[in-house]
Parts: structure tokens; sequence; C-alpha cells
């Protein structure tokens, strides 16, 4: 089965956008943006079971790094340089945006005290350090219709395409029904 052609869809939406609104508007709930933060940090691993010397060590290297951030570095180049975590620090520590419930509680913390701006913070957390900074906030928000529209339609017109399908497919079995052979021979 072929995904629908764009202006297909174009289509549909243009023939049946009330049908089409009235599912966005059914559906309210799962356009739902909650607020967001877009934030970075930068990760100074250390272990939950590391000895005290060990989890001093990486304090002392997560304060440095901190200072050289409050000292005016880019954040960014200092997470290609000193970051744990692979993943965020080839991004410049860019961890996206992070809704409440996606992250460690002790970072949610820190980021919801957190206005956009430069502003940072070093957390502790069980497998270590974080220096966190959000860069922007998205408020709470509904996703407009305009956005999701095509979706929709997108989907209001494989539903279609497959009633056809169906209907075509039974008119054949039937037609061959008529005719003589066996549902089984037709199918």
């Amino acid at each position: 089965e072929q995904p629908l052609e764009e202006a297909r869809v174009e289509g549909v939406l243009a023939d049946n956008e009330s049908q089409v609104r009235r599912l966005y508007e059914e559906r309210a709930d799962q356009y739902q943006r909650p607020e967001a933060r877009k934030a970075r940090y930068i990760v100074i691993n250390s272990a939950a079971d590391s000895s005290e010397e060990q989890r001093a060590a990486a304090r002392a290297r997560a304060e440095q790094v901190h200072q050289r951030i409050l000292d005016g570095a880019d954040f960014a180049d200092v997470a290609l340089e000193h970051s744990d975590d692979e993943a965020s620090r080839a991004r410049g520590g860019d961890i996206g945006y992070i809704v409440k419930g996606d992250s460690r509680p002790e970072i949610e913390k820190a980021l919801t005290s957190l206005e956009p701006g430069g502003e940072t913070l070093l957390v502790e957390t069980e497998n270590g350090f974080y220096i966190v900074r959000v860069d922007e906030i998205r408020l709470a928000n509904v996703t407009p219709f305009e956005e999701v529209s095509l979706e929709i339609a997108r989907e209001l017109a494989e539903k279609n395409a497959a009633k056809e399908r169906a209907r075509a497919l039974a008119q054949q079995l039937s037609e061959a029904v008529r005719q003589g052979s066996s549902l089984a021979d037709a199918a």
C-alpha cells in the first residue's frame, strides 16, 4: 500500500475541512503541548557507588568547569570539551525541549528555577554532576489546527481509500459468486 500523494491529501482537506476541523476539536487533548524548556547540560559522571575521594574529585572537576562558564566561556564549547555525556556533548550540551517528567527530579527542579539567557546551575545527582542552562521556554499551548490539519486529512483520506478498496473487493466477490464461482474460488 503506497502513501497517499500530498496533492490528494490537500484535496481531501479542501473538500472536507469542516470534518477535519471537527476531528481536530474532538481530539483537542491530543494537541495539548505542555510547557517545555529548551536546555543544555554538561555532565560530569560520578557513579552512585564511587568512593568519597572519587566523588570529591568529580565535584571539583564540575566546579572548575562551571567556573569557566561563569567566567564567560561559551557553554557549547565547554560542553564539547568537558561533558561526559557523548550524545549531548556532540551538540554543545543541547538536550532539546524537556517537559515535566522527562528528566531526573533534581534536573527538573533546576531547569524550572532558571530563566533563559545564560544563567547556569550546578546540580548534584546520584550519577554525577550536571551544569544546566535554559535557552528558551515554550509555554503550554495547543498545536494550531493549521499545523495538524494535513495529518488529520491524510488519516481521513487513508480511511476513505481503505473503505473504497474494501467496497471494490466486496463487489468483485459478489459478482464472481453471482456468475457461479464459489466464494473460496472468488477470493
